[in-house]
This record gives C-alpha cells, sequence and structure tokens, in this order.
C-alpha cells in the first residue's frame, strides 16, 4: 500500500491534535487561559509543498513536490488581539520545473526556505483555551540545490495568507497548527554567488505557490504581566 504525501499525514497529525485538545478542555475548561499579549516564543515541525500555478495536462506537470522539516517564530502582541511577528521555515523537497531551473533529468532534493514578517490577528475567549488566528505576512522564498557542481537557487518576495488554532493548556505554553498559502514568483536566480534576473534573461518565470502546514508550540513568558 502506497504511503499518503507527507503533507496530508502532517494535515492528519495537526487535526488529531486539536481533537485531543478540544476533548481535554471540554473536561477542564481554562477559566481565561489564553493569554496572547506580549512576547511570543515558537518552535515547529512543518510539512511543505511547492508547484507551479501554470502547469499544462501532463501527467508529471500535476505531480505537486514535498517534503518535511522545522521552523521557528518570534513575535510581540500588542494587544490580545494584534501580533506582530518574524518567522522561517526550512523543508527538503523535490521540485520539478516552475521555478526557473531545469530539473527534467536529475530532480535533485532542493532545500525551500520560506521567512515571513507580518501580522497575526487571534481571536480569544474567556471561556476555553481554543485561540484561532488569521495572519498575512510579507514573505522571501527560496529553493536551492548543488546542480552540476553549481551551488544554484532560486528566489523571491511574495506575500503569504494563512490561519490556525492554539490551544493554550497553560498560561504560558500552547499547541499550536496552521497552515500558509504563498503564492508568487520566483524571479531571480543565483548561481556560485552570482546573481541574474531571469527577466532580463528572457525567462518569464511561472507563478509558484507553496503550501505550509505547521505543528508546534509557543511559549508566552508574559514578563511583568499579571
Amino acid at each position: 500500500m502506497n504511503k499518503p504525501p507527507r503533507t496530508t499525514r502532517y494535515s492528519t497529525f495537526a487535526v488529531l491534535i486539536l481533537i485531543a485538545a478540544g476533548t481535554a478542555n471540554a473536561q477542564a475548561p481554562s477559566n481565561g487561559v489564553a493569554k496572547t499579549k506580549g512576547l511570543m516564543i515558537g518552535a515547529h515541525v512543518n510539512g511543505s509543498t511547492i508547484a507551479s500555478a501554470e502547469q499544462d495536462n501532463s501527467a508529471s506537470d500535476k505531480e505537486r513536490a514535498s517534503g518535511g522539516g522545522g521552523g521557528v517564530i518570534v513575535g510581540w502582541g500588542f494587544t490580545k488581539w494584534l501580533m506582530v511577528y518574524a518567522g522561517a521555515d526550512v523543508a527538503k523537497v523535490k521540485i520539478r520545473g516552475g521555478t526557473g531551473v531545469d530539473t527534467d533529468n536529475e530532480q535533485p532534493d532542493y532545500t525551500l526556505v520560506h521567512g515571513d514578517i507580518g501580522a497575526r490577528f487571534s481571536f480569544p475567549s474567556p471561556n476555553h483555551g481554543f485561540v484561532p488566528y488569521l495572519n498575512a505576512a510579507v514573505t522571501r522564498r527560496s529553493a536551492s540545490t548543488n546542480l552540476e557542481n553549481q551551488d544554484v537557487s532560486v528566489f523571491g518576495n511574495g506575500v503569504s495568507v494563512g490561519g490556525g488554532s492554539q490551544y493554550f493548556f497553560t498560561p504560558r505554553w500552547a499547541l499550536d497548527a496552521g497552515v500558509q498559502f504563498s503564492p508568487g514568483k520566483l524571479g531571480k536566480a543565483k548561481v556560485d554567488g552570482v546573481k541574474y534576473d531571469l527577466k532580463k534573461l528572457g525567462q518569464d518565470p511561472d507563478n509558484v505557490n507553496s503550501v505550509r502546514i505547521n505543528v508546534g508550540m509557543k511559549f508566552y513568558p508574559h514578563i511583568r504581566m499579571k
């Protein structure tokens, strides 16, 4: 029997975590344990998928490349509803086309990196520990590998939108499961340290969509807070 894709396994894991947290929450109300104001530090594992948004009808082009990795995030909640944050995710994936690099023959492993600076909008409740949220960020993406003994990477700036939910099992610690969607083009390239603009080289890079599913922990130290 074939194994399900990694991103499917991560999403299933995230759903199971939230269901378990919800069961515990129903048995033991938090009485306002969720506190999202102030410093936040987090770490997570992720499942990442990336593919060209301009695929043709061939079966190979419809295959989505995926892989796993991890990430970190740090933020500051100005209020319990609004937080600004910076974060980074790294994953190992195999990419087939759509990035400006021809990988039809070798299909090497790529390092896919997302760097985010954004805002998170949380919706806490005084009656339970679940805190759903939405977020938007400016994102820099890159995919890099060693191809024919050369260090090759493609990169570009774009945006990310997403959402998820935290479950506070203490005032300082929360489980977090979320998903991020990042569209845009990887219009720049670097080969052995030399940068290139793909449009100036006569290429028109495809739009490339990436999806990240993150599952991890968040820590709120609540320094000088009651």
